[in-house]
């Protein structure tokens, strides 16, 4: 999801998020201008009472998508956010079985489908993607970059 900022004047700022009560298995804010991914839930541990902070340089000339928010809702079914899938040679490789949706920045799912070995990453846009992946009740969330 896009994240619209705009300085006022040049200097630095800081972004805080107080992720309490949000029912959120994975939040992430990505800077396209630095590359910087910050994981907002990081050192919240499971009762999310923290306030997680990103602080940043910013000039009014700075294009104001600056920000993209990445999460998945954590539906109570989740079995956790392990690692499941990698890239190699253009393909996704994908160890585990079930329902995959591959989901762009913008929350669309641009690819739903048994999960299969492999996955081919051709014409998918570069940039960041968060991979789903349901079997029955269970439900398992992947952040992937494709270059």
């Amino acid at each position: 999801m896009p994240l619209n900022f705009k300085a006022k004047e040049n200097g630095t700022y800081t972004l805080s998020v107080n992720p309490e009560g949000a029912e959120m298995a994975y939040l992430h804010l990505i800077d396209n201008m630095t590359g910087a991914d910050v994981d907002l839930l990081a050192g919240c541990g499971d009762a999310r009472h923290c306030v997680s902070t990103y602080t940043f340089t910013a000039k009014t000339t700075d294009y104001t998508s600056r920000f993209k928010l990445v999460f998945a809702v954590n539906d109570g079914s989740s079995t956790g956010s392990e690692t499941f899938a990698f890239i190699s040679n253009g393909n996704l490789i994908v160890n585990g079985e079930g329902m995959l949706q591959v989901i762009d920045m913008m929350g669309r799912v641009i690819v739903s489908r048994d999960a299969a070995r492999y996955v081919s990453t051709n014409g998918m846009a570069p940039g960041v993607y968060v991979l789903r992946l349901i079997d029955g009740e269970n439900i398992k969330v992947q952040k992937i970059v494709i270059r």
